[in-house]
Parts: C-alpha cells; sequence; structure tokens
C-alpha cells in the first residue's frame, strides 16, 4: 500500500466517528407553573345604531374594563346594558345580566410532565345576553398570556423560561333578528355571536426555547378552535379561511384553555470526535500534496 493510500484510509476513520452523535445536559422531566392572564387597555367598539338612545344613554353602554391582573389592565370587560331575562333594563340590580368576556388569572402548579399530558391554562368566559336599544358593543380586544415555566424535577436553580403571548380578538356581536351566517352550530335566531383570533397570532399557539440540550415545545390549546365559514369570517370582518369559534346567544360560554410540553435532544458532535475531525482534513490535505510529488 503506497503512503497516499495509508494516509487517506486514516483520514476516513476520524471522519466517520465525527458524525456519532452525543447529548449533553439532562432532561426536565416536570416543570412547575404560573399562568396569568389579562386583556390590555386597547379594546375597541362599535357605535350605538338607531334612534332609541340619547348621547348620555348611549355613553352608559359603553365598554368597561375592570379587575387587574400581572400582565393586563383588566379580567373583564362589559359592554351594552344590564338586562333581566326578558331583556328589560334592570340597571343597579344583583342578578341583572350583562354581554361580557372574563379570563381567570394566577393558575400555578407543579405537575406539568415534560412529553405528557396537558394542564389546565386560564379559562375564558362569554356571558352572551341581548343588547337591547341600540347600545355600544366590543368590536377589538387583546388578550395577553404569560405562562412561566422552571424545572421541579430534576430542580436546576436560578433558572426559568417566561413565554408571554398577545392574541388580538376580533368579535362580532351578531343580530338577533336577522338570518344567521351560514355553519352557524346553533341555527335560528338569535345568532352566535362569533370571535375571530388574528392569523399572527395563532402561530403563537406554539412556542419553542432550548435549555439544557433539549428543545422544548410548548403547546396551547383552545377548545372549538377552527376553521370558520366564509360567511362567518365575512359577518366578523376577517379574511376567507379565518379561524376562530362562535358563541350561543342567551348562554354564559366557558372555554378552558390548557397546554402541555414536549421534548426533544439537541445532538451535538463529541469533543473528541471534532479533533479527530481535524485531523482527518488534515491527513487528507496532507496526501493531496504527497499525490503531488509522486
Amino acid at each position: 500500500m503506497t503512503l497516499f493510500r495509508k494516509l487517506a484510509v486514516l483520514a476516513a476513520i476520524p471522519a466517520a466517528l465525527a458524525f456519532q452523535p452525543a447529548t449533553a445536559g439532562t432532561l426536565v422531566t416536570q416543570w412547575s407553573y404560573e399562568v396569568d392572564n389579562g386583556f390590555l387597555n386597547n379594546f375597541t367598539q362599535r357605535a350605538c345604531v338607531g334612534t332609541l338612545l340619547n348621547a348620555t344613554q348611549c355613553a352608559s353602554s359603553s365598554v368597561t374594563g375592570t379587575g387587574s391582573s400581572d400582565v393586563g389592565n383588566h379580567t373583564r370587560l362589559a359592554w351594552g346594558f344590564p338586562v333581566d331575562a326578558t331583556g328589560n333594563i334592570v340597571n343597579g340590580a344583583e342578578l341583572a345580566l350583562q354581554s361580557a368576556i372574563e379570563v381567570t388569572t394566577e393558575i400555578n402548579g407543579n405537575d406539568l410532565v415534560t412529553n405528557g399530558g396537558p394542564e389546565l391554562g386560564g379559562k375564558f368566559t362569554h356571558k352572551n345576553f341581548r343588547i337591547v336599544r341600540g347600545g355600544h358593543t366590543l368590536e377589538t380586544a387583546s388578550l395577553r398570556s404569560r405562562l412561566i415555566l422552571d424545572p421541579f424535577l430534576p430542580d436546576v436553580l436560578d433558572t426559568n423560561e417566561t413565554l408571554t403571548a398577545d392574541f388580538d380578538i376580533t368579535f362580532r356581536e351578531t343580530t338577533n333578528f336577522a338570518t344567521c351566517p351560514a355553519g352557524d352550530p346553533f341555527p335560528g335566531t338569535p345568532c352566535s355571536d362569533i370571535f375571530v383570533i388574528s392569523p399572527e397570532d395563532i402561530g403563537q399557539l406554539v412556542r419553542n426555547f432550548v435549555f439544557d440540550g433539549y428543545k422544548y415545545t410548548v403547546v396551547f390549546i383552545i377548545p372549538t378552535l377552527e376553521v370558520l365559514t366564509d360567511a362567518q369570517c365575512t359577518a366578523a370582518g376577517a379574511a376567507s379561511g379565518c379561524r376562530g369559534f362562535l358563541t350561543e346567544e342567551n348562554k354564559i360560554t366557558e372555554l378552558q384553555t390548557s397546554f402541555l410540553i414536549r421534548a426533544e435532544p439537541i445532538t451535538i458532535p463529541e469533543p473528541t470526535t471534532l479533533a479527530l475531525l481535524g485531523l482527518s482534513v488534515f491527513g487528507l490535505g496532507a496526501a493531496g500534496k504527497l499525490r503531488k510529488r509522486a
């Protein structure tokens, strides 16, 4: 065997070794978590319609925010007039029915298992009641959600991951007296109200981060979120193919969100094989020079 062939064979051996993967770090098998939610102060409303209200009455039906959280200005947005079961205005009544959206805050736990099942996040509630006399209705709102993860098993000190997402919501308070958009799961009148989440924010339902040699994927789950019909998207002022959900009129609808976490190792070359790879490149270079001299 010539010297060139010997060098070529020796160079091929460490080159092959260099592609043997190895993992680094320790898998976090269980996480503690903190979930917080809140509506931002940038909500908008649709104007009063018709002639049944004067300026003062119209203003009293405006969207108002109450409650607060660590991540948002409000935990409740309400609009329209409080009414009784028959639709009569009952301002100040303790059991009055008023349209509103609400979110829960400060959900804590330490039982989120990597590659396991989902844990409960925030709860979104829509109180869907009649809007009388053409009062204000909600038009858009932004919901901010924050998830803080901290390794629980094994316990790694001074380490956490914060995932924050803003979900822009377009809301349509549908008419109670016209034909409902095609695809309404509760046909007839009154029509279901329509919520649409902006396409840009749909991507925030899946988030990734890297920690100690592993890639973790967090998936946020919103029940009943689906592609709406073209008629429903149009009614909500959204483009065809929009995604959202519907809520039944004269009902309280609760959407319990959840989240889960998956992990996969990140493969890296061992330091020793990297060194061998360098030697193999050197060996090939040397062999090339010897061949030129031959």
